[in-house]
């Protein structure tokens, strides 16, 4: 059994300001209809709707606008984070939506959390292209650089272990050549 209503407010899942949808019951009377997201279908809503027709469009059209324009100017852009991370690449802890949505806000965009389409937080150095969701099905991809901030100590430590390793077996040499030099001084 469902329960046809026209939708007066935009719903991720379900569907578009004016259009018209069955759904079950309990939805329509608990969730849509308290919260005016929708009005059930009947001839009064449906010449409510043709009245509005033109309106709805319009507002479509602005908002697709709209979403283009953003869609543009965030496709492409670049985010970097530098955290901590095992020698492995292996991340101590995440990068999630809230976090991407941050460093995009900081760049001066608005968006929401939910346009960011990350299946699961990042957990590796890397770089890895994040989809984000407008209005009318556009898709932008921001490129996410994840690089461990410890690299550089890294590096140094990796350096300066090379050194003694390179220090050290001269150091054994001439231990070595020292005892044996007493040796052949007393034959």
């Amino acid at each position: 059994m469902t329960t046809e209503i026209i939708l007066m407010k935009d719903i991720d899942g379900l569907g578009e300001e004016g259009d018209i949808r069955k759904v079950a019951p309990g939805y329509a009377r608990n969730y849509l209809l308290p919260f005016k997201f929708a009005a059930i279908k009947n001839q009064a809503t449906l010449k409510k709707l043709e009245a509005a027709r033109e309106e709805i469009n319009q507002r479509k059209a602005k908002k697709l606008e709209a979403s283009s324009t953003i869609q543009e100017k965030v496709n492409g852009i670049e985010i970097s984070f530098q955290v901590n991370a095992g020698d492995s690449g292996k991340l101590f802890g995440s990068i999630a939506q809230i976090d991407i949505l941050s460093a995009i806000t900081e760049k001066g965009f608005e968006i929401d959390k939910n346009q960011i389409l990350l299946p699961k937080p990042i957990k590796s150095t890397g770089e890895y292209d994040v989809p984000v969701r407008f209005y009318g099905g556009l898709i932008a991809k921001i490129k996410v650089k994840v690089i461990d901030q410890n690299i550089d100590n890294k590096d140094d430590k990796q350096e300066k272990s090379k050194l003694q390793d390179e220090n050290q077996p001269e150091k054994q040499d001439k231990k070595q050549d020292e005892k044996q030099e007493p040796a052949t001084e007393s034959v």
